[in-house]
């Protein structure tokens, strides 16, 4: 069985998740780590440890969905596991599932909204 481990972005330290998600799983499945490359480069600490199945997006928002379907062709797995609840891996999680017989795990490591919302001005909203 071959497990995709999705992650929002290869070039930046979430892929630090994914690919610590990726080492427990390939004890006993066989795992592919597949990403869009926001800055075009894989992160450079763990550059090295597989053969990231990315696609240079660029870095801004709206030039995201055009990368999408090059994205899709790139997860083969059995079962996509999700790293994050963002539309860059959640989202495209969700699109590589629909219509598939393929399961999907979201793996939830920190309040992604709580990061952005414990600011004073939105205490006080």
């Amino acid at each position: 069985m071959l497990i995709s481990v999705v992650s929002p972005d290869l070039s930046h330290n979430c892929l630090g998740r994914a690919y610590v998600l990726a080492q427990l799983i390939e004890q006993n499945y066989d795992v592919e780590i597949v990403g869009p490359k926001l800055k075009g480069t894989v992160w450079e600490p763990i550059k090295d440890e597989y053969e990231y199945k990315g696609v240079e997006t660029g870095s801004r928002v709206y030039q995201f969905p055009f990368a999408v379907p090059s994205l899709l062709d790139r997860i083969s797995g059995d079962l996509v596991y999700v790293s994050k609840p963002r539309t860059a891996s959640y989202g495209l999680g969700l699109l590589a599932t629909i219509g598939r017989d393929r399961p999907l795990i979201l793996d939830i490591d920190d309040w992604e909204t709580g990061l952005v919302t414990d600011t004073d001005g939105w205490k006080r909203f």
